[in-house]
C-alpha cells in the first residue's frame, strides 16, 4: 500500500521469531530488497536499530505491557501500534503515538504514511514518547511497584 503510494520506505523486522525466508515471502520478490530481518536478543543491536529508524510500529492482536514499545519510546521514535491491551495503557492516541484498530492494515498504513509524511508531527510523538517513557517506565520504578505489590501481598499474610 504505502510503496504503491510513492513512499520511500524500508522495514527492518527485528526479531521475528520465525526464519527469515516466512517474513520475506509476505512482502512478494519486488519487495523483498526493502525488508530487513535482523536478529532480536542484542541490546545493542537493537538500540542501533531503532537509532536510525524515524517510525516504530508494533502491529498486534493481543500484548502485555511490550518492553519493545518502550524501549522504542526511550529512543525518541513516534510509534504507531495497535488499539489493543497493553500498548493502548502505554500509547496515548495522537500524543505519543498513533493508535489503530487491530487487524486494520488500511489504517495502518494510513497512519504511518501520516508519520512519513508529516515531519513535525513525527517529532513531536516521538519528543513526548520519550518524555512519558523516561518519566514512567523505569526501573527504578518498576522495582518500587514490585516491592510494593509483594510486601502487601505478605501483608496478608502476617
Amino acid at each position: 500500500m504505502l510503496l504503491e503510494r510513492g513512499a520511500d520506505i524500508h522495514l527492518d523486522v527485528v526479531g521475528a521469531g520465525v526464519p527469515e525466508a516466512e517474513v520475506l515471502r509476505y512482502f512478494g520478490a519486488n519487495r523483498a530488497d526493502r525488508v530487513h530481518v535482523l536478529p532480536g536478543g542484542d541490546d545493542a543491536a537493537v538500540a542501533r536499530v531503532m537509532a536510525d529508524a524515524d517510525v516504530f510500529v508494533l502491529p498486534s492482536l493481543f500484548e502485555g505491557t511490550p518492553l519493545t514499545l518502550i524501549e522504542a519510546m526511550w529512543s525518541g521514535l513516534p510509534v504507531v501500534t495497535t488499539a489493543t491491551a497493553g500498548m493502548q495503557d502505554v500509547v496515548t492516541h495522537e500524543r505519543t503515538g498513533l493508535l489503530v484498530a487491530p487487524a486494520d492494515s488500511r489504517a495502518l498504513a494510513g497512519a504511518i504514511a501520516r508519520l512519513i509524511e508529516d515531519p513535525a508531527l513525527r517529532a513531536a510523538l516521538g519528543t513526548a514518547a520519550h518524555d512519558v517513557a523516561s518519566s514512567s517506565y523505569t526501573w527504578t520504578q518498576a522495582a518500587a511497584t514490585f516491592d510494593a505489590a509483594y510486601r502487601a501481598a505478605r501483608a496478608r499474610h502476617d
